[in-house]
């Protein structure tokens, strides 16, 4: 739907419509098209990304640049991300990674071979979904910059949930259906 228009997924929308790029495309048509009035004026903007989430639906040409990048597992990839970090400068060398919880969770090298390969299928689509909502999140963030509106702005980003609550032990009492707001997720 737009507005009161149904949009047919299946007739009415381009070969490369990505719906992280048009909610970003929609709003930032819509910042631009302001009177000046209107932009001396205090506005309220939702932009609600449905990436990334199941189903995993990203560009293919997204897809090929992690090809082959998440199939030596979790650990691995944790490994040559701490490394590249101590080499930017950015934490500093001899230092320890934060523990790794996988309540519920079969460690990597219990997989079966299909299993890894699914799983490392899933992080090659998952990963360009996150770049491609970054990357609209940063249009945003340049037209509130360049349009001189970034210094009376008040940004929030919130996500879905991530990892279902219910894996871990301190929530597994919970579910949608009842009204708890409870964050356990942090780790001393």
């Amino acid at each position: 739907m737009r507005d009161d228009e149904f949009i047919n997924g299946a007739t009415d929308l381009s070969e490369d419509f990505y719906s992280s790029n048009s909610f970003t495309d929609n709003l930032l048509s819509i910042l631009e098209d302001r009177t000046e009035g209107h932009k001396e004026q205090p506005f309220f903007s939702y932009l609600a990304f449905t990436a990334p989430h199941w189903p995993l639906p990203a560009p293919q040409d997204a897809i090929k640049k992690y090809k082959g990048w998440y199939d030596d597992g979790p650990l691995a990839l944790r490994s040559r991300r701490l490394k590249s970090l101590i080499a930017n400068g950015l934490v500093p060398e001899g230092v320890d990674p934060a523990p790794i919880i996988t309540l519920g969770t079969t460690p990597w090298d219990e997989f079966f071979d299909e299993e890894r390969q699914m799983s490392s299928r899933t992080m090659e689509i998952y990963a360009p979904m996150v770049e491609i909502m970054d990357a609209n999140h940063g249009r945003v963030w340049e037209y509130l910059e360049s349009s001189g509106e970034w210094d009376n702005t008040f940004l929030v980003f919130v996500s879905d949930h991530g990892r279902s609550a219910n894996t871990f032990p301190v929530v597994k009492r919970c579910s949608a259906r009842r009204s708890q707001s409870i964050s356990p997720v942090v780790h001393p």
